[in-house]
This record gives structure tokens, C-alpha cells and sequence, in this order.
């Protein structure tokens, strides 16, 4: 809410509750990217630099101070070029200070909408305290927050067009003109075993009517007299989150404080506009620690250093599958059992649940040095970021099928008839393990020229350092190969090969001279995300 005050920030995005490790806080600054920006609390790092989205911060009675740099920051601040978000958490002090809220919502003064057949259910709640005060007196100082929120919507409730009996039956009489259903490679028009055209006059001949379509319509769709369905599927979810930190002022000159914080969502979650079709549970934990200290050596030298971890996860699971043999078509399962969505152009959309998970970790130190020598005070330092990023083995491909009356020139026609316009069956585990060290160096200078006029000048240095995959999880393309299969593999598809075929390394691995060698026939490219 306060970015969006700001001049020059747009696309604020900032959602109460985190679908997934990556779905945290972003925004577009000065026409940047909403990927380009960088966020810290506490000095911590606070960003998924997976997609470069921030994570939900302490809620308002837990933060001391918002800070967030639009342009011309100075060298000490990087990672990205949008936009620097900084937010530090209030801490304790000698005297004891707290405070408590409830936020109550519900439904009770909603309007129905149009098209709703009752007022959809609403209630949430969020409850919290957060107090500070001394562990010993002059020395030790804690502060702490812990907030909870209930949150029980109704959603789906939009207007869905589904089937009417007639256009089960396969009669679409009274629209538009139905074109004959033609071989897609012959252009020959398409008819039932009996030899009878598949469409004539608007009504699909019995005998072409997809077994598939009939068996999804009596299972999963529901039936409408006005060809119209509303659904109401009640989602609820929740959250909680807290935070500790303790302060300690070891001496005059050195201060040392640290910070836990924990943020974890679950729901329950659907998707397609069909509900209930399938249903999910869904959780997100995001767990950030920090330890910092400041010294002063003297007092126009100071350091401070920064060390952190950054844990957060998220994970999918389906409470019920549907395979897409139970709709009757003949595809196997995928290899964590997901299903296939049917979407119909401008009816409905069946979506399933499929399990997905994801798992990042972040290693961050940061040290720098200030020094203050006359009308110039030089700040220099160094930082370093150790990223891992693991699409686990819950991580599931997709796979659809969509009707746009490519065939017939009617969508739903075309999905009785099974004339698909495309179908999308990806395969195997895309299991990832992407890793990426970053290194980065700063100096800068604030020289006051007189009182009212300052130059800061300094430069940073961000070497890249592409994404590696561990694991040896490397993809590699040969053209002179297309055509050769696997002997390790042997129902692999051509031109996938696998460690220990012919010409590729037992483990999988390629060294450096080996891409070297290969660089006249071999395109090759890390899987970066």
C-alpha cells in the first residue's frame, strides 16, 4: 500500500496469503521489470531471486521503518536495478511496550451479484500481539510478534455455460450451420460405422459421438436447464507468522542483534471453473534467520556484517486424482499421477490438481567498512549470495486438451465429436537442482563539498556467474545424432540419450574440454529458471 504512493510505481502486486515460494511481492519501477527489484529486512536478504519476487513481510505493529529506494541509490545496495526495498523490524528498549488487534470481515453487508444464486460466504479474521522490552536491563533487549489469520471464502462462483440435454444428445439445432467434420490428412468428410456423414442438418450422428466426451459429461459435468451452472465451493485457509529478535549490547562498541521469522500458509485450492472437480491442499513455509554485528573501532571506523539464511518451500497435493483413463481416454497417468484439463472455448474448463514442490534455500553474508576521514566518508564492502533451487521430485509436467471449433466451427460440438484442436502431453520428471554463487563488490564516497552540497560517487562489481545444475542435470543437443536411440534406454524416444550411450560419459557430466570439443556440433545450454 505505501509503494503504490510512490511516483514512478506501478503494478504493485503484494497478495495477503503466497500461493507458492515465488508468488511473494513485486512491482514495476520506472519502467523497470517487476523482476527487478531487491528486497532485505533487517538487512537480511528477503528476495527469491528464483523469479526476483520478495517474501511478506511482519505485519505493521511488528516494522520500525519502510524504506524504499526508487533511483540513484548508491553503490552499497544491488542485486537488481529496479528498485531497493528495505524494511526493519522494531526492536526492544528498556521500558515495555505491546500492543494486540483483530481484524473482522465477513460477508454480512456483500451484495449478490447478478449472475450468483446467493450471496457467497465470507469470514475472516486476523488476530496478533507483538511486545518488546528488557531481558537485561541496559544489555538485553527482545522483541516478538506472532499473528494468525482465518479465512474461510466461498469461490467459484462464476457463470459457467455447460451442455444443454439437446447438445448431449449430439443436436445443436438452432445455432449457427455446423461444417461436416473432414479428415484432417484426406480433407474426406468423416462418417459413423453405418456410413452416414458425422454432422448433417446440426446433429453429430450417434455412432461419432466421442466415448471420451460421454463419459466426461455423465461423470463431471453437471446438467443445466438453462445451459447455465454456478458453483460455490467453500476454500478456506490460513496463516500464521511470527517473529523473534534479541539485541545485545556487549559493550560501547559492539552491538549485536538477530532475528528468526516464520511465515507459513496453507489452503485449500482449486482450479478449472467446474467445481468441485478435484481439490487440493496447498502449503508454504517460508523461515528466515539473521545474525548481524556492528563495531566500532574507532570512531571514524566502523564495521558491519551480516550473515543469513533464507529457507522457504512450497508443495501441492492433490486430495483426489483423476487419471485420464477414468474419462476415458486412453493416455497413462503421468509419473506422479496427474491428470489432463479439458478446456471447451467459452464453456467450461476442466483443471485438475496436480502435486507440484518446490524447495529453496539462500545463503547470504554481507560485510562492510565505513570510514570517516575528513569531509569524505568512504564506505566499501563485499557480499555473497549461495542460491539453491530444487524442483523436487513432486514437480509434475502438464498435459491439456482444448476445443475451439477448429472442426465444426462450434467448440462444443467439436468436443463431442473428440476433434481436438490441440493437445499438449508433456513427459518424464522435470526434476531440477539449479545452483548459483553470486559475488559482489562495493566502494563508495560521500564527500561534502560545503554544507549544502554533497557528491556521492562509487562503483559496484557483479560478476555474473551462469546458473549450474547439480547432479549433471545438463542439456545437450547433437544434430548428428537426431536420428540414433538409446541402448541404455531402450524405449526412450529417438535422439534421447542418457550417461553411458555411446559418445557421453558414464555420469552424465560433461567436462569443460568436452564442450570445447564439441562446440562445432553440439549446442548446449544450462536449464535456467
Amino acid at each position: 500500500s505505501l509503494a503504490r504512493i510512490l511516483p514512478g510505481v506501478l503494478n504493485v502486486n503484494a497478495p495477503q496469503e503466497m500461493g507458492n515460494t515465488r508468488a511473494g511481492p513485486n512491482m514495476s519501477v520506472n519502467g523497470g521489470r517487476s523482476a527487478d527489484n531487491n528486497f532485505t529486512f533487517n538487512g537480511a536478504n528477503f528476495t527469491h531471486f528464483g523469479q526476483t519476487t520478495g517474501l511478506n513481510f511482519p505485519p505493521p505493529d511488528a516494522v520500525q521503518e519502510i524504506r524504499i529506494h526508487t533511483h540513484n541509490f548508491t553503490s552499497e545496495y544491488g542485486n537488481n536495478s529496479g528498485s531497493q526495498v528495505s524494511i526493519t523490524s522494531k526492536a526492544g528498549t528498556n521500558q515495555l511496550h505491546g500492543s494486540a488487534w483483530e481484524f473482522l470481515r465477513n460477508d454480512k453487508l456483500n451484495a449478490r451479484s447478478f449472475f450468483q444464486p446467493r450471496r457467497p460466504t465470507s469470514r475472516q479474521n486476523q488476530a496478533g500481539a507483538a511486545g518488546g522490552g528488557p531481558i537485561l536491563k541496559d544489555k538485553l533487549f527482545g522483541f516478538g510478534y506472532y499473528q494468525k489469520l482465518w479465512n474461510r471464502p466461498e469461490s467459484g462462483s462464476s457463470q459457467t455455460l455447460v451442455p444443454t440435454d439437446a447438445e448431449r444428445a449430439g443436436n445443436f439445432a438452432g445455432g449457427a450451420a455446423l461444417r461436416n467434420l473432414g479428415d484432417p490428412i484426406t480433407g474426406v468428410p468423416m462418417t459413423d460405422p453405418t456410413g452416414r456423414p458425422c454432422v448433417a442438418a446440426n446433429v453429430i450422428a450417434q455412432g461419432c459421438i466421442s466415448k471420451a466426451a460421454e463419459t466426461i459429461l455423465s461423470k463431471y459435468i453437471p446438467r443445466s436447464a438453462t445451459g447455465a451452472y454456478v458453483s460455490l465451493l467453500p476454500t478456506p485457509s490460513g496463516n500464521y507468522s511470527y517473529m523473534g529478535r534479541v539485541d545485545f549490547l556487549q559493550s560501547s562498541k559492539h552491538t549485536i542483534f538477530g532475528h528468526f521469522h516464520r511465515d507459513n500458509y496453507s489452503q485449500l485450492f482449486t482450479a478449472g471453473n467446474i467445481q468441485p472437480f478435484t481439490t487440493g491442499d496447498r502449503t508454504v513455509d517460508n523461515k528466515n534467520f539473521s545474525i548481524s554485528s556492528t563495531y566500532t573501532f574507532s570512531p571514524t571506523l566502523l564495521n558491519q556484517a551480516t550473515f543469513d539464511y533464507m529457507h522457504v518451500t512450497s508443495l501441492d497435493l492433490a486430495r483426489e486424482k483423476v487419471p485420464p483413463e477414468s474419462m476415458g481416454i486412453t493416455l497413462p497417468s503421468g509419473i506422479n499421477g496427474e491428470g489432463i484439463s479439458i478446456n471447451v472455448q467459452g464453456r467450461f474448463n476442466l483443471s485438475p490438481v496436480n502435486p507440484n514442490g518446490q524447495d529453496y534455500r539462500n545463503w547470504h553474508f554481507r560485510d562492510s567498512m565505513s570510514w570517516i576521514k575528513g569531509r569524505h566518508t568512504v564506505k566499501f564492502g563485499y557480499e555473497m549470495h549461495k542460491v539453491t533451487w530444487t524442483l523436487n521430485n513432486q514437480y509434475t509436467q502438464t498435459r491439456s486438451a482444448t476445443f475451439t471449433g477448429v472442426g465444426t466451427g462450434n467448440p462444443m460440438a467439436d468436443f463431442m465429436l473428440g476433434r481436438f484442436d490441440q493437445v499438449s502431453v508433456l513427459f518424464g520428471q522435470p526434476g531440477s537442482d539449479p545452483i548459483n554463487w553470486k559475488h559482489f563488490f562495493f566502494v563508495q564516497d560521500e564527500f561534502k563539498v560545503v554544507p549544502r552540497l554533497t557528491l556521492t560517487f562509487g562503483t559496484r562489481w557483479e560478476p555474473y556467474f551462469a546458473w549450474d545444475q547439480k547432479f549433471g542435470r545438463h542439456t545437450v543437443t547433437d544434430v548428428p545424432r537426431l536420428s540414433q536411440r538409446s541402448s541404455v534406454r531402450t524405449d526412450a524416444l529417438p535422439f534421447v540419450l542418457f550417461p553411458g550411450d555411446p559418445g557421453l560419459p558414464s555420469n552424465g557430466k560433461l567436462s569443460f574440454d568436452d564442450y570445447n570439443n564439441i562446440g562445432p556440433r553440439f549446442g548446449f545450454a544450462w536449464d535456467v529458471f
